[in-house]
């Protein structure tokens, strides 16, 4: 399993190079995921970049496929390619994890590991602030919770209802959804880890019988 912002540098391990960001591509949602309807309140442009942050979000996997399929990183090839959009289609955490921009510079990442829930709390800091209209840059970190977790850093670009965040030249969109839609992903992570805790006790039952 991967957590949504270690799948933003697993791509690396395909040999990709970097390539710069070239505007925006695009931004939104498999299941809860692909093809999603994003319809959270939509944010003023016109309001401070904090006020646009506010709010749930989550990878728009449609927007994120066209946005790779646009602007491939550099040196990959179609079988690559393939291999990068499989990868993103399949991966659960891409349907379940939200992140969660709140007053103050609160951030809190709402994610499910293969039997739990693993919800991080962290800040973020608007590091630049352009005219009306235009995209700003944030930075969040997520400190270190307990020994097998590291302090993530990472910056995105918001505009409106759309998050950018390129990494080993892999463009990830990012859309605002809704209170609903994040209830949704919550209970696709609790079934999930339902499923993932009796394969666990499964796989358990059958050593016990192999040891008598």
């Amino acid at each position: 399993m991967k957590k949504l912002v270690l799948l933003l540098g697993a791509f690396a391990l395909i040999g990709c190079g970097e390539k710069k960001a070239t505007g925006d591509n695009g931004a939104a949602g498999n299941d809860a995921g692909a093809g999603e309807s994003t319809g959270g309140e939509s944010a003023d442009t016109s309001a401070s970049p904090e006020s646009q942050l506010i709010g749930y979000w989550a990878i728009d996997l449609e927007k994120t496929l066209k946005a790779l399929e646009g602007n491939p990183p550099e040196n990959s090839d179609s079988d690559q390619l393939d291999e990068m959009k499989k990868m993103l289609m399949e991966d659960e955490d891409a349907q379940t994890t939200v992140w969660m921009f709140s007053e103050k510079g609160k951030f809190t990442d709402y994610s499910y590991s293969d039997t739990r829930a693993d919800t991080r709390i962290g800040w973020y800091e608007v590091m630049s602030k352009e005219d009306e209209g235009k995209a700003f840059r944030v930075e969040v970190n997520v400190p270190a919770n307990g020994a097998r977790q590291q302090h993530r850093q990472f910056s995105l670009m918001a505009k409106g209802d759309t998050m950018t965040i390129i990494t080993n030249g892999i463009t990830f969109m990012l859309s605002r959804i809704d209170e609903s839609q994040f209830e949704k992903r919550m209970a696709l992570g609790k079934k999930r880890n339902l499923y993932y805790e009796e394969l666990r006790k499964a796989a358990e039952r059958e050593a016990e019988e192999a040891d008598k």
